[in-house]
């Protein structure tokens, strides 16, 4: 099926951008494509109006930004994939789609559209990203997180760049997956991250599932109970218990709800021994 008929603007600066999307309302950003252009087709989408951002210089650059690094809207996620300064980062984004759409999607769009069930939804929530966004008003930042639970973007705002802390590198991370989908959704997952001290006790640890049910946050919960910790197999199988307890879960065509409550708790146990001999690794 084509698309509804559109009306197309092709936007050469951001504040070009930002006043298309001010001056139309049902108007929708383009810069990679793959979920807005396919859903467009099926006619599940029909803005009136398409506002392309890929020929706006700046917005296609990887930049250090004070101790963040900042993924423009337009920079696509095979060119994020290749960047080597964040593994948790990287091996979420392996696990996004295939090569093949890796090379037009793009990290602010995953984000722009709040799907919390995604792999980069776990990944910002363990990173503490937050999104740059343009309006009318300036400029704003807002936690990732939020937007992901918001379920995307508020519009007309632009979402001008996804901005990640440095990584520190003796921080030890995993990221795992089950039931590997290249395109759709996926069975459940986990990022985590931990931080040991010099006598070798957590002093941070995140831990964050994406699976249908799911708003893609962290569970502070199971982080409060590992801090003080010495990371001991006991401790990490106590908070993959409380993972699976309080993990917010639901039941698809994929697998039921209580197959991804076991699901994140064999997960998260495995996720924390990765992330644990890493970070002993790294201090």
């Amino acid at each position: 099926m084509w698309p509804a008929p559109c009306e197309y603007h092709r936007a050469r600066t951001v504040d070009d951008a930002v006043a298309l999307l001010a001056d139309c309302p049902d108007a929708r950003v383009l810069a990679g494509g793959l979920s807005l252009v396919p859903a467009m087709r099926r006619r599940r989408v029909r803005p009136a109006h398409l506002v392309d951002i890929n020929a706006v210089r700046g917005l296609a650059v990887i930049g250090d930004d004070g101790g963040f690094v900042s993924v423009g809207a337009t920079c696509r996620q095979e060119t994020l994939l290749r960047w080597a300064g964040n593994p948790l980062l990287t091996d979420a984004l392996a696990h996004t789609g295939t090569a093949q759409t890796r090379q037009r999607g793009t990290v602010a769009g995953i984000v722009a559209n709040g799907e919390p069930a995604t792999q980069l939804a776990a990944a910002c929530a363990v990173l503490d990203a937050t999104v740059t966004l343009r309006d009318t008003d300036g400029a704003r930042e807002e936690s990732a997180v939020r937007l992901f639970a918001d379920g995307g973007v508020p519009r007309p705002a632009l979402v001008a760049a996804v901005r990640f802390p440095v990584w520190l590198p003796a921080d030890g991370h995993a990221f795992l997956q089950a039931g590997r989908r290249a395109v759709g959704a996926t069975i459940g997952g986990v990022a985590a991250r931990v931080r040991l001290d010099a006598s070798g006790t957590c002093v941070r640890a995140d831990v964050a599932p994406f699976l249908s049910g799911h708003d893609g946050s962290r569970l502070p919960e199971v982080a409060d109970g590992l801090l003080g910790t010495g990371l001991d197999d006991g401790d990490l199988a106590d908070a993959a218990d409380m993972a699976a307890e309080r993990v917010r879960a639901a039941g698809d065509v994929l697998a039921t709800e209580d197959y991804r409550r076991h699901l994140v708790r064999v997960l998260v146990r495995r996720a924390l021994v990765m992330a644990r001999a890493r970070a002993r690794k790294g201090s």
